[in-house]
């Protein structure tokens, strides 16, 4: 029997056989070295050095196989040369002779393009994993089986078996090859920015993965939670709900902290139509079509994909709150304060939110406000016993959101107040209780931020937040009103006194090393400027009034 029948398929054979076998600790690439031996040998096989077809053919096929190899004990450098010194023999055989390594060429195209994505080469790798996705699409053409490699399976008269050097078509291994394929691609589209094409791979690798049946439950489920987010993102509420529920219905019931995160996700995504609801409801617009529209199908899972609308009033309102209350409050039954800080508290920020959305719809302003208290009351907790250091970002975001709540409700009590008696001092200063302890919580905040340290790093967000927070403050001063002149005046001196330390500020920081990082300090600066300048005339006129009295 020629070599390629005998010598080349039993030494391909062991090669393939040691590869797969487990190794001391100690030595672990030693069974593979020992292949590496093997192939090397095979090279220098005097059939091999030949130039004909079928010795480009066997080289080949042995260069790829020393790429796996290298590829497996980490020599990448290495695995690249052999994969591409495998592509271009394979390219110099005939059209017809490389049909029957279709196998071969998709393992190629995928690993080259794995191999440079992984050095940051992403579009180059991008290419490779196109040309895997084209000659997929060739393959359909192709009346082709699965089949062994395998000698025993011929000796013992397998169907289908080819010998190596033979080739021939694995159906399944091309189906599963491509489906790795879109994997690839969808990572490296996420990567070069393009979400749209990223989650678009993404959702036709997890549309094959069940459809094969071939897949890991917990990534599959994770997919769902990364894919559902961008369908949020771009407003594909009913296909994120769907998405996010196929996760669900594969979860075994012992993957309690999956089915949680998945929980979580859900009633998040039930946060987005209560939120998109109220954006409609307040500017008078249409449903975009997109929140019906379905991007993909899990054929398969039996999940029936939900056609909810965003709220159009009220009870519609009332209805999703329940439903994202219900799915946040079952991730919080896993995700406790103890072990979970983050999940926890902003699940509980998600809670305040959906309050939030609901006033939008809610025109009874005693109702109103009692929302409001209750978000606080939720937040206002984490603020006191949170360790602001290991958790700075989270604990701003609370001040910040308690802030703009007790301004809230400051709003509604003082639009009350218009056309009632402005005489009545007690109505006015509970009203303005609200105002101050907005100040409060800002003025905390702003002392907070100003202690870190300005650096390359931390200059562009320390300034713009403490800008944002002092012109807060004293925006808050301007509204303050009260029928005790004295009280209203002492009032305009303090949003006085905020307007010249923003002043101050800016002239400080403009001529500092980090002037560069305030956006439009002109336009600020004359802001500061007017106010510093009518404020004290505005102050006089309200003194002048009262000695008048």
């Amino acid at each position: 029997m020629d070599f390629f029948y005998s010598v080349f398929q039993r030494e391909l054979e062991f090669v393939d056989k040691l590869m797969g076998m487990a190794s001391e600790s100690s030595h672990p690439y030693e069974h593979k070295y020992k292949a590496r031996e093997i192939l090397n040998s095979l090279l220098q096989e005097e059939r091999v050095k030949k130039s004909d077809e079928i010795a480009r053919t066997a080289e080949a096929i042995i260069e790829y196989m020393l790429g796996v190899n290298h590829f497996e004990t980490e020599e990448i450098t290495e695995s690249d040369k052999h994969y591409q010194k495998s592509l271009d023999l394979f390219s110099t055989i005939s059209f017809q002779e490389q049909g029957r390594f279709i196998n071969i060429f998709q393992d190629l195209l995928n690993s080259l393009g794995v191999l440079c994505c992984n050095r940051g080469e992403n579009e180059k790798g991008l290419s490779y994993f196109i040309k895997s996705q084209e000659l997929y699409l060739i393959t359909k053409i192709f009346n082709t089986q699965t089949f062994s490699h395998n000698f025993h399976d011929f000796l013992t008269g397998t169907s289908g078996f080819h010998f190596i050097i033979d080739g021939g078509v694995n159906r399944c291994k091309i189906e599963q090859n491509y489906t790795l394929t879109l994997f690839y691609m969808a990572q490296e589209f996420a990567k070069l920015g393009e979400k749209e094409k990223s989650a678009m791979y993404c959702a036709e690798t997890m549309k094959r993965q069940i459809e094969s049946g071939d897949y890991d439950i917990k990534d599959w489920a994770i997919n769902s939670i990364n894919l559902a987010e961008y369908y949020v993102e771009n407003g594909y509420l009913n296909q994120a709900l769907y998405t996010l529920q196929c996760g669900m219905s594969i979860i075994l019931q012992n993957k309690r902290k999956l089915k949680s995160t998945i929980h979580m996700q859900i009633g998040r995504c039930f946060l987005a139509f209560l939120e998109m609801g109220a954006t409609l409801h307040k500017d008078k617009l249409s449903i975009p079509d997109r929140i019906y529209s379905q991007c993909v199908a899990f054929r398969g899972l039996r999940v029936q994909f939900p056609r909810i609308s965003p709220a159009g009033n009220l009870e519609e309102a009332k209805e999703l709150f329940k439903l994202a209350n219900t799915s946040l409050k079952q991730a919080l039954e896993y995700f406790i304060i103890d072990g979970y800080v983050t999940e926890h508290i902003e699940m509980k920020r998600n809670i305040s939110s959906l309050y939030k959305y609901l006033c939008y719809f809610d025109e009874n302003e005693g109702r109103v406000i009692a929302m409001l208290q209750r978000r606080i009351e939720i937040l206002e907790e984490y603020t006191k016993d949170l360790n602001r250091q290991a958790y700075s970002q989270l604990w701003q975001h609370l001040m910040n959101e308690i802030s703009s709540v007790y301004l809230d409700i400051y709003d509604i009590k003082s639009s009350q107040l218009r056309g009632k008696n402005k005489k009545n001092q007690e109505i006015y200063t509970k009203t303005n209780i609200s105002a101050l302890t907005s100040i409060e919580k800002q003025v905390e905040l702003l002392e907070f931020v100003q202690k870190f340290e300005l650096n390359d790093e931390s200059a562009k967000d320390v300034i713009q937040s403490s800008l944002n927070l002092m012109f807060g403050i004293a925006r808050t001063y301007t509204k303050l009103d009260h029928p005790e002149i004295e009280i209203k005046i002492s009032y305009m001196e303090s949003c006085y006194r905020w307007y010249e330390r923003i002043q101050n500020y800016l002239t400080e920081v403009s001529e500092g090393k980090y002037g560069e990082e305030i956006k439009d300090i002109e336009e600020q600066m004359n802001i500061c400027k007017e106010m510093c300048e009518l404020m004290p005339i505005r102050i006089s006129q309200i003194s002048a009034e009262l000695n008048s009295i």
